[in-house]
């Protein structure tokens, strides 16, 4: 006779156990949106170059125009954006954890991030007013 491991612990009242929620879901809002931006981006090259790689394997009957190559140009283009937009691939995730790592992502660095963003774009807003009235004063100062 074969002895049968017992698989009692896995059969706790006939209830299945749910595993914690991944780590992974929670910590993404953490992520600005630049790099994931980023991440999508590359994602959409990868899988336009893909698409178009497998477009290249598939026999043809015919020559094709050149408005049939843009069209199906245009196309794999959108399929790729789709595929990114759904994470099909899964190519964000390595993506995000080489370039914006675990570490990084919780609260206080992501507001971090958020400060700095307000601060460099108040910067910009200040020294865009800065050339605009030295403009001013140099047409002003031109025309007496």
């Amino acid at each position: 006779m074969i002895n049968k491991p017992s698989l009692g612990h896995l059969q706790s009242n006939n209830k299945v156990e749910k595993s914690a929620p991944s780590k992974n879901l929670s910590d993404k809002k953490f992520i600005p949106k630049e790099y994931k931006d980023v991440a999508k981006g590359m994602e959409a090259q990868f899988a336009q170059y893909l698409i178009s790689q497998m477009r290249k394997s598939i026999g043809k009957e015919g020559p094709t125009s050149q408005s049939e190559q843009f069209y199906n140009s245009m196309l794999d283009t959108e399929r790729a954006k789709a595929m990114a937009n759904k994470n099909q691939l899964g190519i964000q995730d390595t993506i995000l954890n080489q370039i914006y790592p675990k570490r990084l992502r919780n609260e206080i660095t992501f507001n971090h991030h958020l400060q700095k963003q307000k601060m460099a774009l108040e910067q910009y807003r200040q020294n865009k007013i800065k050339l605009e009235t030295n403009k001013s004063q140099e047409i002003s100062n031109e025309q007496h």
